[in-house]
């Protein structure tokens, strides 16, 4: 099977240079199509648009990054090298202490303050996860076939302050039909905020 690579970014603010740098330096030796998502208000609506397009464009993969992301030439290649239907990379939320945008299986084996804090140990392999950050992820285009709609989606609470993120929406979609998730904690990518996190 050939390979195509839809390299997509969700915005509906604005890109950071930095991003934009590591956007032009990937190395994709692959056919390409770059989607920007023009169409959604919402970071849900940004992601489904681009899998609809991906998906009409006939890509065999999604390379995703959000528009404050840094990260090495090799992401994609390496990625694709683990033939994953969803692998991610182990990113930092945009403050201090370091906390990283994974759901890990034993979460509720670890204290609130532990996670909180950052203070876990984290695999130094690939690995598999309940839920990884959309910041930098790589995901197979047959997957929207295998999960209901929609693809991406929030849970509020009742204050109206998110609970779920679109992101754990969709690997939550994901585990229900069976499907692993998996995330590669060697790429070292950054999370542009006040500091690069």
């Amino acid at each position: 099977m050939d390979i195509k690579i839809a390299i997509a970014m969700p915005t509906n603010r604005g890109v950071k240079a930095q991003t934009v740098k590591s956007l032009l330096e990937l190395d994709c030796k692959y056919e390409k199509h770059i989607i920007i998502a023009t169409q959604g208000y919402t970071i849900s609506e940004n992601r489904i648009y681009i899998a609809m397009q991906a998906i009409k464009n006939k890509c065999t993969h999604i390379l995703s990054t959000d528009d404050d992301m840094i990260f090495p030439i090799s992401t994609l290649n390496q990625l694709l090298k683990h033939n994953k239907d969803i692998v991610g990379v182990v990113a930092n939320s945009r403050a201090f202490p370091l906390m990283p945008v994974v759901e890990f299986f034993d979460d509720d084996k670890i204290s609130v303050a532990d996670r909180l804090m950052g203070r876990r140990d984290i695999p130094k392999e690939l690995f598999e996860c309940k839920a990884v950050g959309g910041g930098v992820t790589l995901v197979k285009t047959n997957i929207y076939d295998k999960i209901k709609k929609p693809w991406y989606d929030t849970e509020t609470y009742d204050f109206g302050m998110t609970k779920m993120g679109e992101d754990s929406w969709f690997c939550r979609q994901i585990r229900n039909e069976g499907i692993k998730i998996w995330c590669d904690p060697q790429i070292k990518i950054g999370h542009i905020g006040s500091y690069v996190f």
